[in-house]
């Protein structure tokens, strides 16, 4: 199994409407493309100061389906669109 997990900073202009399309991209993408296995996405409850404001966690069958998925229209979509709410990024891989 392979597990792909962005933790996601807001730009601090993006609206609510923004937030929520991005929300709704990523959890309408396992309809999009076949190979995620399962996909979360959860808003931060806390407020410490090394904080993210959403993370979202996507499981793969393996590092091809992961790059399948990258390459996907859908992926490429939500990146295009939805993801100009974001400033910043941080992501972690791993397998078990």
């Amino acid at each position: 199994m392979f597990r792909h997990i962005v933790l996601v900073k807001w730009k601090p202009e993006a609206t609510d409407a923004e937030r929520q399309a991005l929300r709704d991209a990523i959890e309408q993408l396992p309809t999009q493309v076949p190979e995620i296995i399962a996909a979360r996405v959860g808003l931060d409850v806390g407020r410490g100061p090394n904080n993210y404001d959403m993370a979202t966690v996507f499981d793969f069958e393996d590092i091809t389906a992961f790059k399948r998925y990258i390459a996907s229209a859908a992926h490429q979509a939500y990146v295009q669109g939805p993801a100009k709410a974001v400033a910043q990024l941080a992501v972690l891989q791993h397998t078990w």
